[in-house]
């Protein structure tokens, strides 16, 4: 078994914020021991999926699914990183006009 650091990212959801509703995108990076990168990246898109669901501020439109993009993966990460429990990092989506 290794463990693997998966790096996520998400575009155009929505973000509850005190003004209102803010579209923006958020990075992740999840942690996981498997056997290989496929089960790595089930793991940590699981992961990542239940603690979306659990944010208060994070709301998803029903009807469109989730796509968790991909970034980055990494095997071979040291197994203390296993307790890492790192935040979402929240990024506004920029509003162009064309």
């Amino acid at each position: 078994m290794t463990v693997f650091k998966i790096m996520f990212s998400v575009y155009n959801i929505i973000l509850k914020i005190e003004d209102g509703d803010l579209a923006c995108g958020f990075v992740k990076n999840e942690y996981v021991l498997a056997k290989n990168k496929t089960e790595a990246v089930k793991k940590a898109s699981k992961n990542v999926r239940k603690r979306i669901s659990l944010h208060p501020k994070i709301n998803i439109d029903p009807g469109s699914a989730l796509e968790l993009r991909i970034d980055d993966i990494v095997a071979g990460v040291s197994p203390w990183k296993l307790r890492n429990k790192e935040s979402f990092l929240f990024f506004p989506m920029s509003t162009r006009e064309d």
